[in-house]
């Protein structure tokens, strides 16, 4: 079923960015300066309830609301940034919504998939662009590493190993509050799904799943899956163990596997091959994932045209992630 909607574009031109939860890490570091840095953007306004007065965006001139209500409400942007705890997406995306903004949200956008659902039908309803703030997939390794398995460069499919972890030791972080949609699966767990998806073009079977448990919410999982015709997949989100990223695709003709896989830099551009007892290093030019996500939700905002991330992609990835949940 289609739930990626068509939507009318705003008749202003550059886009204007309000962003709400202007404190947070990723939107100072990351999504923050690839709006500055975007010729069809303009940081308009920014909210932040827990930051002071030397945030970045006001730096930049933005116009600071009290509180997320009235910058959404206020006019003054054609779209929204949300950059706040997870149990907070998706009642900020509805508000959002109903003020007619297009709508940029942290992931996950919702806790689970009948949230993302709900924001697809509003999105279809009301003409919206909803996009999932994904980053990863705009980044020009990330698609030619894709493109490379898709195509056989590995011959046909075998396993893929994902895992993501680092040790969060903060018990005051808010991905150890179970209300606050804390726990590892929901923080990293479209990282490893993503692209397991992307890549199989379906979704496995939860064959197993293992947990530790913390603070009511999973410092770990852990999940085999399995696919129709054979294939497997292994998966690990952890709070609790050493700093790890990885991804790596085994194939009848070798296998490939990636640095950084997850939260590359624009440095990030290796792309590791091993076939038939040698090994090659294949180059995607450097790119800022970031930016080019800002610029593709961009230009889509204001051209109407598909953004590269539909919600049938963030629908895919919020089934799998509940079904591992809901797993025993």
């Amino acid at each position: 079923m289609n739930i990626t909607p068509s939507y009318e574009s705003p008749t202003h031109a550059p886009l204007r960015w309000g962003v709400i939860g202007a404190a947070s890490f990723v939107a100072n570091a990351a999504v923050i300066p690839a709006i500055l840095a975007d010729p069809g953007s303009q940081l308009a306004a920014y909210a932040s309830l827990s930051g002071g007065n030397d945030l970045p965006a006001k730096t930049a001139g933005a116009r600071r609301f009290p509180d997320y209500e009235s910058l959404v409400g206020s006019g003054e942007v054609d779209a929204v940034y949300i950059a706040l705890p997870n149990s907070m997406h998706l009642r900020l995306a509805r508000m959002a919504a109903e003020a007619g903004l297009a709508i940029l949200c942290e992931k996950p956008l919702a806790l689970d998939p009948a949230g993302v659902s709900e924001m697809a039908e509003i999105a279809k309803t009301r003409q919206l662009l909803v996009g999932e703030a994904y980053m990863t997939q705009f980044h020009l390794r990330d698609k030619h590493f894709r493109s490379f398995v898709k195509d056989g460069g590995i011959g046909d499919v075998l396993e893929i190993e994902a895992a993501f972890t680092f040790e969060l030791e903060s018990n005051s972080n808010y991905r150890w509050s179970r209300a606050m949609g804390g726990g590892a699966l929901l923080d990293v767990g479209i990282y490893l799904l993503d692209p397991i998806i992307s890549l199989m073009g379906v979704e496995p079977e939860v064959a197993d799943v293992k947990r530790r448990m913390r603070n009511g919410v999973d410092a770990e999982t852990e999940a085999q899956l399995r696919f129709p015709s054979g294939q497997g997949a292994r998966v690990t989100a952890s709070f609790v163990r050493p700093e790890q990223q990885r991804l790596k695709v085994r194939g009848t003709a070798g296998s490939v596997e990636l640095t950084n896989p997850f939260t590359p830099s624009a440095h990030d551009t290796e792309i590791r091959v091993a076939r038939q007892g040698t090994s090659e290093i294949r180059s995607a030019p450097p790119s800022d994932p970031y930016a080019m996500m800002i610029r593709e939700f961009t230009s889509s905002a204001t051209a109407g045209t598909p953004f590269p991330r539909p919600l049938e992609r963030s629908m895919a990835v919020a089934q799998l992630m509940h079904r591992i949940a809901e797993a025993e």
